[in-house]
């Protein structure tokens, strides 16, 4: 049986081009990522055995500090509380949620409810620190960190990537329209350019 096709959160609506003021240099550059692969994973670090199976089988440390992310190539694991996780890589980059089970592993398959925006450039920061309510300065929020916050009154996960810096916002499929609109209403004033999707 062959796995159901994953279609965009934003079809139609994230159309590549160069938009708002500045668009010689805009300040914020923004990509879709489609087909991931996202599973919410539960335990409990205390849990020997759990810890030593979750990283065999999905070749990812769990980070153990609050608001963490680690990665492995291009996948990551996120830190969304004392005993769950939010695994995260393009494609098969981990294993689907039944051969985590088959570990003996608590795992559910997110990615069809799920979807993410990758946001770069100077003023990205900027952008979202719009919408955020949590600091998002370098002192607070440095690459490698992660929060479930809101943005825009809408439940957001936020993770800084890198020192560009690069954004990966995911959000629940069912509002990311609403999302997308204040993303792209409140980009205008630095200029931006949308990319064709990435992974």
């Amino acid at each position: 049986m062959n796995a159901p096709v994953q279609h965009s959160a934003l079809s139609g609506l994230c159309v590549p081009g160069t938009h708002g003021a500045g668009t010689r240099d805009p300040g914020v550059v923004i990509a879709e990522r489609r087909g991931l692969r996202i599973i919410a994973l539960r335990g409990r670090l205390s849990d020997a055995a759990f810890v030593a199976t979750a990283t065999r089988v999905t070749g990812l440390a769990l980070p153990a500090q609050p608001l963490t992310v680690t990665t492995a190539g291009a996948a990551s694991a996120l830190w969304m509380g004392p005993d769950e996780w939010m695994l995260v890589a393009p494609g098969t980059g981990i294993p689907d949620a039944g051969a985590l089970q088959a570990a003996g592993l608590i795992a559910t398959d997110v990615s069809h409810g799920r979807a993410c925006l990758r946001i770069a450039g100077r003023d990205a920061r900027t952008l979202l620190a719009k919408g955020i309510p949590i600091d998002l300065h370098p002192r607070a929020f440095a690459p490698g960190r992660c929060a479930s916050t809101s943005l825009a009154r809408l439940g957001v996960t936020l993770h800084l990537v890198d020192g560009t810096p690069t954004w990966h916002l995911y959000a629940m499929r069912s509002y990311f329209v609403s999302l997308w609109q204040w993303v792209e209403h409140s980009a205008a004033e630095f200029g931006y350019r949308i990319d064709p999707p990435v992974s």
